[in-house]
């Protein structure tokens, strides 16, 4: 408890999904009042060089300072460093509790990977890439345009998603081939409450079926989030 008081300690650590910066939490945030938040980004900007020692080091100097009954929230490709990174640091985590939103999947072996990507495209505007991106019911969202702009980078007189493909391979690539099911079952031992999102059926488990298209919660349904964060019925 000293210890608490002498370092700021965090009520919740988001571990995002790959390419999206903390702005992705705007909707659950909204309804989490006098809570602090921390957050590890996968992004262009987020390390110098991409490696499983860097993130190693940002998830111990972040997942240490979650408080007793806080939580760690993972999504996607936040989940699968997680689960990798419990074996080194289960032992700092006691009294925390998870929440997983998908992530689960096992990510493709290297040769398998590289399969997946597709060459850069480039847009001539803003306006461009929203219209073939988002419906023109999801063009009134505000908060959904804000996002994907976010995603954006200029360069010269075009436009570029970031991150890039050959950047998400570099991510992913790191966790190639790793059976993340496998590893999920070392969170029950770790934590003090687990909670799962997931499409993807998990047998034996339990955890909450989401739909394929709210692969992405925090955007498309965020009161599921909160209302397992409230502990409401």
């Amino acid at each position: 408890m000293i210890f608490e008081r002498m370092i700021s300690m965090t009520d919740i650590l988001f571990i995002n999904p790959l390419g999206w910066d903390r702005y992705i939490w705007t909707r659950v945030l909204e309804d989490m009042p006098n809570q602090t938040f921390d957050f590890i980004e996968f992004t262009e900007e987020s390390f110098k060089s991409i490696s499983k020692k860097g993130i190693e080091t940002e998830l111990l100097n972040k997942m240490t300072k979650v408080k007793r009954g806080g939580y760690i929230i993972s999504a996607s490709y936040g989940t699968v460093v997680l689960l990798n990174g419990l074996e080194i640091f289960g032992e700092y985590l006691n009294e925390v509790n998870l929440m997983v939103i998908e992530g689960l999947e096992p990510i493709p072996p290297k040769s398998v990977l590289k399969t997946y990507f597709e060459p850069e495209i480039k847009f001539a505007s803003k306006e461009e890439y929203l219209s073939k991106t988002l419906s023109e019911e999801e063009m009134q969202d505000k908060f959904l345009v804000e996002l994907l702009l976010r995603k954006l980078r200029k360069r010269g007189s075009e436009y570029v998603i970031s991150p890039s493909a050959e950047l998400e391979y570099n991510y992913l690539s790191l966790y190639a081939g790793i059976d993340n099911l496998g590893l999920l079952k070392k969170c029950r031992e770790v934590f003090n409450k687990v909670t799962i999102f997931s499409y993807f059926k998990l047998i034996p488990a339990n955890y909450i079926q989401i739909e394929e298209k709210d692969h992405l919660l925090m955007v498309t349904k965020p009161e599921m989030i909160v209302k397992e964060l409230l502990g409401k019925k």
